[in-house]
């Protein structure tokens, strides 16, 4: 299992918590995409941009990349972003 640094001690992540932590951050994808107007798209989502508080829920951050759509036009996208 992979290690979280918490302060400066490190908690093992079991499959549950991990579960829980890809579903949160697909909702808050999810959200973005969809319920915003207008619609959010990240352009940046990796692990180092979900944060977790300390009940390890999903936050989404640095949307230096983010880009609005009108909900007229569509979210898809053909470009490749990022490395």
């Amino acid at each position: 299992m992979d290690l979280v640094v918490i302060g400066s001690s490190k908690v093992k992540l079991d499959w549950g918590t991990r579960l829980r932590i890809a579903v949160g951050a697909a909702e808050g994808l999810a959200y973005l995409h969809h319920d915003c107007n207008p619609r959010i798209v990240h352009r940046d989502v990796k692990s180092s941009n979900i944060l977790l508080d300390e009940n390890f829920e999903a936050h989404l951050s640095d949307f230096g990349t983010v880009k609005c759509i009108s909900a007229a036009r569509t979210h898809t996208s053909t470009y490749v972003l990022g490395i």
